[in-house]
């Protein structure tokens, strides 16, 4: 579990802090994200992940989060702490002399080795109370260049220009455009246009999803595509796969073949689960001795492979041998 003991924005418009208490049991090599908060507009959040190798280090850094605005590139001034509960001169807290600079290529900054993880789970060394450590953020935004607003529909709005029908979901009403949902999905075009009951009404009931994670799906639908996060990937893979949206699970299949903080085992699992064959290619190519695919078996991922994947690990296995 991780519980969010306080989290929120300083008074200043252009600064914000995050304030998160962590069980230390949930820290692994995959990158976990904070609730995000807004500041100048953007949404923030703090992660962390503890290192794969030998150091064994906890790593933090604090997050952009893509929201409602196209970002070029802004500098903000970090400080990330991690409280020491029993002496208030030993808790770390690392700065920079010079701000860090997030733009399209770099959306999280903070320090790969902010402590030593033997130090930090050590109860006997002040880091950990009741099981849990505290991870602070202090952030000012200094420069903002060339963030731009982009027009995004408003699927609650059914005033919206060129929003046809209304898709109820969880009880409330999502406006959308029959004709644009049914060209990117066959499961809509089937829906609206087909011999099924739901084709003249003007408001249909769809079941067994969740309305902001159908909105979210929207947004990457819709120009101007919004991106895929850390936070989102999970749902939008299932909801792509549920309407059959190809635009969605091709951004899927591209988010996480770039991410740099999910595991091998869990990309696997995303290429088995939803047949991304380019994602399945990269991931296989990432295993260039015996001993990763045999690291595979003790994945928590491992035991939700299907045969097929296991079959495939195996030739890999005997290849690698060879």
């Amino acid at each position: 579990n991780i519980a969010t003991t306080s989290i929120g924005v300083s008074t200043g418009a252009s600064s914000g802090s995050i304030r998160w208490e962590v069980d230390k049991n949930s820290i692994t090599s995959e990158r976990k994200l904070s609730p995000s908060v807004k500041v100048g507009g953007i949404k923030w959040a703090l992660c962390f992940r503890k290192s794969v190798d030998d150091e064994n280090e906890l790593r933090a850094f604090l997050c952009l989060i893509e929201g409602d605005y196209g970002v070029q590139s802004v500098d903000v001034s970090i400080d990330i702490i991690l409280i020491n509960h029993d002496d208030d001169a030993k808790t770390i807290i690392r700065k920079e002399d010079e701000c860090s600079h997030y733009d399209s290529k770099h959306d999280s900054w903070g320090y790969w080795d902010l402590a030593k993880w033997s130090d930090v789970i050590d109860e006997g060394k002040g880091f950990i109370k009741n099981d849990k450590l505290t991870l602070h953020c202090d952030f000012s935004l200094i420069k903002i260049r060339g963030f731009r607003k982009h027009r995004r529909f408003n699927f609650t709005d059914p005033n919206e220009v060129s929003l046809d029908v209304a898709l109820v979901i969880e009880g409330e009403k999502v406006y959308i455009n029959k004709g644009y949902l049914s060209i990117n999905s066959p499961i809509f075009q089937a829906m609206f246009y087909g011999d099924f009951a739901e084709k003249d009404k003007k408001e249909i009931e769809v079941k067994d999803i969740k309305k902001e994670e159908f909105l979210e799906m929207l947004n990457v639908i819709y120009p101007p595509h919004k991106k895929i996060t850390d936070e989102s990937v999970n749902f939008l893979a299932k909801l792509g796969d549920r309407f059959e949206i190809d635009m969605v699970m091709k951004a899927v299949e591209q988010f996480l073949i770039a991410s740099e903080t999910m595991s091998n085992s869990a990309k696997l699992l995303y290429a088995d689960e939803y047949h991304l064959y380019k994602l399945q290619d990269h991931c296989l190519d990432q295993l260039t001795k015996p001993k990763d695919v045999k690291d595979l078996k003790s994945s928590i991922h491992y035991r939700d492979f299907s045969d097929a994947m296991i079959v495939t690990l195996f030739e890999k296995l005997t290849k690698l041998i060879d």
